[in-house]
C-alpha cells in the first residue's frame, strides 16, 4: 500500500493555491476559536454534570461535588473513551471522502459534529428531570458526523500545508499553533469569570455559540475541489471512494492496527515516540482530574479551578514560543549536538518533568504543593513534539506522513485506554473516603510516565 493511500488525511489535494498569508490567518482564527471554546467549556461542563447528578439524586436537599464525585468522575472517563472512538474507527473514511466530497465539505461536517456534541451534554445537563445524567455518554455519537476533531485537525493542517510554499511551511505552521496557545491562555480566566456570574449551563451554551461561529470561517477557506468522477481521482492517484461504509470502517480499522502494532514493533526512536505518545494522552486526563480534586480535595470552586489551566496555558505558551526553540538552537548551534540528539536530549529532561510532577501533585498535601507539581508537569510539555521531530530524522519523505498518521492512532488509542483508567481510579479512591488515597490517579500517572522514561533514556541511536 502506497503512502498515500495509507494517509488520505495527508494527501495532496486537486485544490488551487489561496493567498498564504490570508489562508494562515484564517486557519489561525479557525484554531483560536475551536481551541478556546474547548478550554472554555472544561470547568463549567464538570460543574453542570455535578449540578444534574445532584438534582437527579437528591432533587430537593443540596448536595456538593464530593458526594457526587465518584459518578461525575466515572461519566466524564467513560465520555472520554467513548469521544475517541470516532476518530479511531471512521477517520480513515473520513479521509479518504474528503478527496471526493472536497475538504472543506468534511471539515463542516466535523465543526457541525463537535457543536452538537456539546450541545447534547447541555441539553441533558440542563433538563435532568428528563434525562438521566448518564444520557450524556451519548453525545460521543454526534462526532461520527465528520469524524470528531481528530479529522477536524487533520484537514485544517492539510489545508494549511497545502495553500502555503513548502519553505515556509514551519513558519506558517508554528503561527497557526501558537494561535492555540494563546487561547489556552485566555480561554480559562474569561470562563472562571463568566461561572462567577453565571449559571454552568449558560456558560456552556456560550461555548456552543463560539462553535457556531466556525462555520462562517469554514466557508471562507478556499474552495477544495472534489474529483468530478472515480476514473478522475484514479487518474491522479487518489484512493477510490468507499463502496461500503462498513467496509471503509474495516479497512481503516486494519491499517490503524497495522500502524500501531508496525511502530510499536519498531526498534529505536520510532518505538520510543510511539510508547511516549501513547502515555502522553494521559495529560488531558491528568488535568480533567485535577480540576475536580482541586474541588473535592481544597475546597476550590471550579470558577477558582480554572487558574490551574491558565498556569499550564502560559507555561505551554512560553515553552512553545521562546523555551524550547531556544534550547533546541543552544543543543544545536553552541553543544554542536548532531540530530537527533538535540530533541532527544530535549525529550529526556522533558519526560521527568511529567514524572515529577505528577507524583507530586499525588502526594499534595495542600494546594500549592499541587500547583507546584502542576507547574513542574507543565513544563514537560513538547515531548511529543520532540519525538515526533526526532524519530522523522532519517526517514524517507514518503514515509513521513505514515509515520506521523501512525503516532496519531497511537495517541487515540492512548486517549481510550487513559481516559477512563484514570478516572476509573480516581471514582475508587473517592469512594473510599480516605484522603490518603485522593491522589491515585496521579501516582499511576507517574507511575506511567516512569515507563515511558526509561524507553526514552535507553533508546539507541544509530
Amino acid at each position: 500500500m502506497s503512502s498515500l493511500e495509507s494517509t488520505p488525511l495527508l494527501a495532496s489535494s486537486l485544490a488551487p493555491r489561496a493567498d498564504p498569508r490570508t489562508l494562515s490567518l484564517v486557519v489561525g482564527v479557525i484554531i483560536f476559536l475551536a481551541k478556546f471554546a474547548d478550554e472554555l467549556l472544561k470547568a463549567p461542563m464538570l460543574a453542570a454534570l455535578e449540578l444534574a447528578v445532584c438534582e437527579r439524586s437528591n432533587p430537593t436537599t443540596p448536595c456538593d461535588g464530593a458526594s457526587v464525585g465518584p459518578v461525575v468522575a466515572s461519566l466524564r472517563g467513560t465520555a472520554g473513551m467513548l469521544d475517541a472512538l470516532p476518530g479511531l474507527t471512521v477517520g480513515y473514511v473520513y479521509g479518504s471522502l474528503s478527496r471526493h466530497w472536497g475538504e472543506r465539505t468534511v471539515l463542516l461536517l466535523a465543526t457541525l459534529g463537535m457543536a452538537l456534541e456539546v450541545a447534547w451534554f447541555v441539553l441533558v445537563c440542563a433538563q435532568p428531570s428528563i434525562f438521566p445524567p448518564s444520557a450524556v455518554l451519548g453525545s460521543f455519537a454526534f462526532l461520527f458526523i465528520g469524524g470528531g476533531p481528530q479529522v477536524f485537525n487533520a484537514l485544517l493542517l492539510t489545508i494549511l500545508a497545502e495553500g502555503v510554499p513548502s519553505t515556509e511551511q514551519t513558519a506558517f505552521f508554528w503561527r497557526a499553533g501558537a494561535a492555540g496557545l494563546v487561547s489556552t491562555f485566555m480561554a480559562p480566566p474569561v470562563s472562571g469569570a463568566m461561572m462567577s456570574i453565571l449559571p454552568p449551563v449558560v456558560v456552556c451554551v456560550v461555548g456552543v455559540a463560539i462553535f457556531s461561529l466556525l462555520f462562517p470561517l469554514v466557508l471562507y477557506l478556499p474552495g477544495i475541489a472534489a474529483a468530478e468522477t472515480q476514473g478522475e481521482a484514479a487518474a491522479d492517484g487518489y484512493p477510490p471512494p468507499p463502496k461500503s461504509i462498513f467496509q471503509s470502517i474495516r479497512s481503516g480499522w486494519t491499517e490503524n492496527t497495522s500502524l500501531i502494532s508496525g511502530l510499536l514493533s519498531h526498534g529505536g526512536v520510532i518505538r520510543s515516540a510511539a510508547f511516549a505518545d501513547l502515555v502522553s494522552m494521559l495529560a488531558p486526563n491528568v488535568m480533567i482530574i485535577l480540576l475536580q480534586h482541586m474541588s473535592n480535595r481544597f475546597g476550590w470552586s471550579h470558577a477558582e479551578g480554572t487558574l490551574i489551566y491558565s498556569i499550564k496555558g502560559g507555561i505551554s505558551l512560553v515553552l512553545f514560543t521562546v523555551g524550547l526553540p531556544w534550547i533546541h538552537r543552544y543543543l544545536t548551534h553552541r553543544r554542536r549536538l548532531a540530530s537527533p540528539w538535540p530533541d532527544l536530549w530535549m525529550a529526556r529532561v522533558l519526560i521527568l518533568f511529567l514524572l515529577g510532577g505528577s507524583f507530586l501533585i499525588g502526594v499534595a498535601q495542600t494546594a500549592s504543593w499541587a500547583i507546584t507539581g502542576l507547574v513542574l508537569f507543565s513544563c514537560g510539555t513538547g515531548i511529543s513534539m520532540c519525538l515526533k521531530s526526532a524519530s522523522a530524522i532519517g526517514l524517507p519523505k514518503d514515509q513521513v506522513a505514515r509515520l506521523y498518521t501512525g503516532l496519531a492512532a497511537v495517541e487515540t488509542l492512548g486517549a481510550v485506554l487513559g481516559s477512563p483508567l484514570l478516572s476509573w481510579v480516581y471514582a475508587a479512591s473517592l469512594r473510599a473516603d480516605n484522603p490518603a488515597f485522593d491522589g491515585a490517579p496521579f501516582l499511576l500517572s507517574s507511575l506511567a510516565y516512569s515507563a515511558a522514561a526509561i524507553a526514552i533514556w535507553t533508546v539507541s541511536v544509530r
